[in-house]
């Protein structure tokens, strides 16, 4: 299947002259644009992303930002890992905080993210009690 779609999955990774390059080789960013382009090309129950929206230039972001929101209505159902708020906000209808491996809050992104907020700015100011 990979296979079939190859020319589509280079052409978004953009990686020009390297796409002939062995994997091995590539930067960690040359590989996370190779592996959210495979990604965003097969066609899958649940699709999991690891804070792959902060590896590459604005252009790349921007890009991979509106392929998301297109697979996210697609009604395809996308798991995205991040510290991004603004990338959270952004791209999610459900934000779930987990702390030490288990959930602090799941609910609205601006709810869970703000609580997040509050926590951290506890944690800044000495606050007891703030974990």
């Amino acid at each position: 299947e990979a296979e079939a779609r190859l020319e589509r999955i280079l052409d978004f990774a953009e990686l020009g002259k390297w796409a002939d390059e062995p994997v091995r080789t590539y930067s960690t960013g040359m590989a996370a644009r190779l592996g959210f382009a495979v990604a965003l090309e097969m066609h899958t129950d649940i699709m999991l992303i690891d804070e792959v929206m902060g590896v590459g230039d604005a252009y790349l972001q921007k890009k991979s930002s509106a392929a998301l929101v297109e697979k996210i209505q697609s009604r395809q159902t996308a798991v995205l890992v991040s510290h991004n708020e603004g990338t959270l906000r952004s791209l999610c209808s459900r934000v779930l905080w987990l702390h030490e491996g288990r959930v602090r809050v799941i609910g609205e992104p601006a709810a869970v993210l703000d609580a997040y907020g509050e926590w951290v700015a506890r944690l800044e100011s000495g606050a007891a009690g703030a974990v």
